[in-house]
């Protein structure tokens, strides 16, 4: 993982029971006024770039020294969901268009992290939200689960497959990209772009994580890495995307 084991900061509303606990005076039904409640409270739905837009980055990355990267059979390939989630471009300014024209289409929701964990639990069989935090400044991997990380607010350059490796990868992540890092692919936070450089992380349900740097002592580890389960649906699309046709893309980059 990507942060220590950090909770998630308190809700910043109170909770619903504080509602039912009080006198109602109004015209609306109280379940009306609960449902009221609940969808103001609800963070606005993710679209997800169509698959026949989206643009994906594929790579295998060499082991160095004791890190394995892709090396390890079947040799996942580290995916990377450039735009996944566009954030808003939109502008109401008056355009020249004519008076006939179609309306601009709506903004997209805006990508928070509230949004973001929203839609990944609504994958079906999906791996689920588990922190919020930057990326560490040290190159690290883990062994018993992969991973992915979903961008909601800054940009950075980081490094996959070891800083010193001569076949390592490095990109430039912005909100509204998504990485998926196959168990045992280093990786570690650059330089931050964009100050306010945010991610959630997230695992397959059941998994849970550890940090690994490469060292003598982790050699157990490293050889179970190949026994771990891939994914049992793509975490953004469901049933079908790229992490679905990773056996396909072998080899691509």
């Amino acid at each position: 993982m990507d942060a220590g084991k950090l909770a998630y900061p308190s809700p910043r509303f109170s909770p619903i029971s504080q509602y039912t606990s009080l006198p109602f005076t109004g015209s609306l039904p109280r379940q009306s006024l609960l449902d009221s409640l609940f969808r103001a409270m609800s963070p606005p739905h993710l679209s997800p770039t169509p698959l026949s837009a989206l643009r994906i980055s594929r790579h295998q990355i060499p082991s160095f020294n004791l890190i394995p990267n892709t090396s390890i059979p079947p040799h996942h390939p580290l995916l990377i969901y450039h735009s996944v989630f566009p954030s808003s471009s939109y502008s109401s300014s008056p355009s020249s268009s004519s008076a006939t024209s179609p309306p601009p289409p709506p903004p997209p929701p805006p990508v928070t992290a509230c949004s973001l964990e929203s839609y990944l639990n609504s994958i079906l069989n999906g791996i689920k939200p588990s922190w919020r935090y930057t990326m560490y400044s040290v190159d690290h991997f883990h062994s018993t689960s992969h991973e992915l990380l979903s961008i909601t607010s800054g940009s950075a350059r980081c490094s996959f497959g070891h800083l010193d490796n001569p076949g390592h990868i490095e990109e430039l992540l912005k909100k509204g990209d998504v990485v998926l890092i196959p168990a045992g692919v280093s990786h570690r936070l650059i330089e931050e772009v964009e100050p306010g450089f945010q991610m959630v992380g997230s695992y397959p349900e059941g998994c849970s994580w550890d940090m690994c740097h490469g060292t003598e002592d982790e050699k157990g580890k490293i050889e179970k890495i190949g026994e771990l389960p891939w994914l049992k649906t793509d975490p953004i699309y469901g049933d079908d995307g790229p992490a679905m046709h990773v056996d396909r893309d072998e080899g691509k980059s």
